[in-house]
């Protein structure tokens, strides 16, 4: 599991507790975030990984599959 920077809707969720985020608000955040997590992916596959799953809503991170000698570069890259 790879995380990325970047609040998750449960994240700003949190910090207003007295509202609740709509459907249009939360849809924002995790297309925000798919978008950060979709610049990273070509980098993932030529590192050699597969791209397994992508989460926003309670974390903010992509499954990965990747070579163990691998995950030092694929730490460098960015938002990770």
């Amino acid at each position: 599991m790879v995380q990325l920077s970047g609040e998750t809707v449960a994240e700003v969720q949190a910090k207003q507790p007295n509202k609740r985020l709509s459907a249009s608000e939360k849809n924002k955040i995790k297309a925000d975030l798919a978008s950060k997590q979709d610049s990273i992916k070509p980098a993932i596959a030529s590192l050699g990984g597969t791209v397994v799953n992508d989460f926003q809503a309670a974390y903010n991170g992509i499954s990965v599959q990747i070579a163990f000698n691998k995950v030092a570069e694929l730490r460098k890259l960015s938002n990770v």
